[in-house]
Parts: C-alpha cells; structure tokens; sequence
C-alpha cells in the first residue's frame, strides 16, 4: 500500500484492515497491522520526501510509534512461540 497525498486536516490517518475471519488469520493480519504502522509511522514523519532532518518533536513521536511496534511485535513472536510443537522430553537416566 503507497501513500502519496497528505491527508487532510480533520480527517482520521488510520487505514482500515479488513476483519478477521478465522482465528487463523490472527498471526497474518498482525503482521499486516505491523507493516501498516510502520509506514504510517514514516508517512507522519514525512519520510516518504527523504528529508535531511526532521524536528525534535518528529523524532519523538516516531521513536515513541516505533516502541509500540515493538511492544506489539515482541508479543506476536511470544504467541507464535507457544503455538510451536515441542518433542516430549527425554528423561534422564540415573
């Protein structure tokens, strides 16, 4: 998805994700969630014109998106990590 127009003023900068129909498609649509915010991220900063600075007040708001992110991405590793079939352990002798 490419974002070249700035949205207006007084209008909502969240794009709509389809719902999901399956709790299967929970994993597929975080990671699209993920990606989406990303960019959205880099859109607010105005990265898409590769300016040679932006504001403090920019840099703020993008690191305090981006820990979001991560926040949300460490959990969806966590829960892909439970779904994951581990072998019986073996027991040890003596």
């Amino acid at each position: 998805m490419m974002y070249t127009e700035r949205p207006n003023p007084g209008t909502s900068t969240r794009a709509s994700l389809p719902g999901m129909t399956d709790l299967t498609d929970f994993l597929s649509l975080t990671w699209q969630t993920i990606g989406l915010a990303i960019a959205m991220a880099g859109f607010r900063a105005g990265l898409r014109d590769v300016p040679d600075t932006i504001s403090k007040t920019m840099k703020r708001r993008c690191l305090a998106e981006l820990k979001r992110i991560g926040i949300v991405l460490r959990r969806l590793i966590f829960l892909m990590a439970l779904q994951v079939k581990l072998a019986p352990e073996k027991p040890r002798p003596g």
